[in-house]
């Protein structure tokens, strides 16, 4: 693994694991699920700063 680079863990319901697996095969097929996650997280971010800032709280 780069050095540059952190490894989280994070734990889900079985409900977002199925939505997760839905996206996967209708938006992300032949995309390993590591990259499907980068590009979830940054488009999320993206869409948090867009919407309120960085003060805003976590869901």
């Amino acid at each position: 693994m780069n050095r540059d680079q952190k490894r989280f863990t994070i734990s889900v319901t079985p409900e977002l694991a199925a939505e997760l697996t839905a996206v996967k095969q209708s938006s992300y097929p032949g995309v390993p699920r590591d990259a499907m996650f980068r590009d979830l997280i940054i488009r999320g971010l993206a869409a948090w700063e867009k919407q309120s800032g960085k003060n805003s709280q976590p869901v």
